[in-house]
C-alpha cells in the first residue's frame, strides 16, 4: 500500500500536467472543427469606433453581416451582405454592401481582406448615395460555430463629406 501511494504521489504533477495541456489544447478548435467553421452559411455581428474625417469626430459603429464561406484549399472566399449603422453625438447614418472575403486558413486562425459596395444613406443633411468599403481582419476559430476577431477598414459615402476609418471586434456564428 505504501508503494502505491509513492507511485501516486510521484506520477500526480505529471498526470495533472497531462489533464492542463489537453485543456490547454481545447481552448482552440480541433482541425475539423476549424475545417467546418470554414465552410457554408455564417452570421456576424461586430461593434467598434469610426473615426470620421474631415472633421475627426468618433462615434459607435454596429454592423450585421451575412455570408457563404467556399473553401478552395487553404483559401477561403465568402460573397455575402453587411448591414453598418454609423452612430455620433450630431451624425447617424447607414450603408448596405454587398461585399466580398477572402482569407487563408491558417489553422484556427483566419487573416482576411474584405471590400464591398452599395447603398448609403447619411443623416444631417441627407444625403443618398454610393456606399463603398475595404479593409481586413483576422477571425479565430474557438469552436466549429464560433469564431472572433478584430477589423479594420475605411468606409465613405461616395460624393459625400463622409468618409471613416472603423475599427472593431467581430463575433461570428455558423450555423
Amino acid at each position: 500500500m505504501g508503494l502505491a501511494l509513492a507511485v501516486l504521489w510521484l506520477s500526480g504533477p505529471g498526470v495533472a500536467k497531462a489533464q492542463a495541456t489537453n485543456v490547454e489544447r481545447r481552448a482552440l478548435a480541433s482541425h475539423d472543427e476549424v475545417v467546418e467553421a470554414n465552410e457554408g452559411f455564417k452570421f456576424g455581428v461586430s461593434g467598434g469606433a469610426f473615426f470620421r474625417s474631415p472633421d475627426d469626430r468618433v462615434g459607435f459603429s454596429m454592423a450585421a453581416d451575412a455570408f457563404y464561406n467556399i473553401r478552395l484549399g487553404p483559401v477561403v472566399v465568402s460573397p455575402g451582405g453587411r448591414i453598418s449603422g454609423y452612430f455620433a453625438r450630431d451624425f447617424d447614418g447607414v450603408g448596405f454592401f454587398g461585399t466580398l472575403r477572402a482569407g487563408i486558413a491558417l489553422g484556427p486562425v483566419l487573416p482576411y481582406v474584405i471590400g464591398g459596395a452599395g447603398l448609403g444613406y447619411k443623416g444631417a443633411p441627407r444625403e443618398v448615395g454610393v456606399a463603398y468599403m475595404g479593409g481586413g481582419g483576422l477571425m479565430l476559430v474557438f469552436r466549429r460555430r464560433l469564431s472572433i476577431g478584430p477589423e479594420v477598414s475605411y468606409q465613405g459615402l461616395a460624393l459625400t463629406p463622409f468618409h471613416a476609418l472603423y475599427v472593431g471586434a467581430n463575433l461570428q456564428i455558423s450555423y
